[in-house]
C-alpha cells in the first residue's frame, strides 16, 4: 500500500464513529486500573494491619 492509499483509507474513516466505543475503552481500562489500584491499596492495609499484630504480640512477649 502506497502512501496516497494509506491517507485516502485513514481520510475515509469517520471520526465519530470512533468516539463512543473509545470512551467506554477508556472507561473500562480506567475500571481495570481501579479495580489494581483499590487490591494493592487493601493488601497494604493487611500488610500494615499484620505487622502491627505481630508488632504487638512481640511487644507483650518481651514484656513478659
Amino acid at each position: 500500500m502506497d502512501t496516497a492509499s494509506l491517507i485516502g483509507a485513514l481520510a475515509s474513516v469517520d471520526v465519530g464513529s470512533l468516539v463512543d466505543p473509545l470512551f467506554y475503552l477508556v472507561k473500562v481500562v480506567d475500571g481495570i486500573f481501579l479495580s489494581i489500584t483499590g487490591s494493592l491499596n487493601m493488601g497494604g492495609a493487611l500488610g500494615e494491619a499484620a505487622a502491627g499484630s505481630v508488632q504487638s504480640v512481640l511487644g507483650s512477649v518481651a514484656g513478659l
